[in-house]
């Protein structure tokens, strides 16, 4: 099965995609999963979580719901920094064959394993619903929110925008705090949206 995406989302959730191959090389997965009328895009080291979703278009909008996973490091050299790239699964062999506008590759890379939450929806949900209480004072990684900066910018770029800032939703008891990205002008059609995350450090 084969899942047609920007090349920019990929980019953006392999920012948040783990570093560390030896001790968590499942984190360094990035998944695209076709699901409805939506492609889902996303990535976490376990600190900062990262996901953005397009519309699909055309004949795909007809083919069954798929999920390929990839190693971010394997598929990076592979994936143009704009575009739309097709990526097809063989899951005979556990290889990822990439195609973009100047040819195809294939890429040995699919995982069966994580990323995975619990219940990540969830865990986004109790995120952007804020604190139910006061809260007093937090602490926030400046590396966490940077890359996921890093990333947000990446994914707008699919949408041709410009986020000008980030907008936090803080929480309280060291919950995650919910991040979202700002815009000059609201797109009237969004055709990227994005949830990001991050776990806050106690002072």
């Amino acid at each position: 099965m084969c899942i047609q995406v920007n090349a920019e989302l990929i980019h953006a959730a392999g920012l948040v995609a783990s570093k560390a191959s030896v001790n968590r090389p499942a984190l360094q997965n990035v998944v695209v999963r076709k699901r409805g009328d939506e492609v889902e895009v996303w990535a976490t080291d376990s600190y900062v979580m990262f996901r953005c979703y397009q519309p699909v278009s055309g004949e795909q909008s007809k083919l069954p719901d798929e999920e390929i996973r990839v190693n971010y490091p394997s598929v990076k050299a592979a994936i143009p920094k704009r575009g739309v790239v097709t990526l097809c699964a063989n899951h005979d062999t556990d290889d990822v064959s990439v195609t973009t506008a100047t040819g195809s590759v294939s890429v040995r890379t699919l995982q069966k394993t994580g990323p995975y939450t619990d219940d990540m929806n969830k865990m986004i949900n109790d995120a952007r619903g804020g604190s139910k209480r006061g809260v007093q004072e937090l602490g926030l990684n400046p590396d966490y929110v940077q890359t996921l900066w890093r990333a947000m910018k990446t994914a707008a770029q699919a949408g041709g925008l410009r986020p000008t800032g980030v907008r936090f939703i803080p929480n309280d008891d060291l919950l995650p705090i919910y991040l979202a990205p700002v815009y000059e002008r609201r797109p009237k059609n969004e055709s990227v949206r994005m949830d990001c995350i991050l776990m806050p450090m106690k002072l």
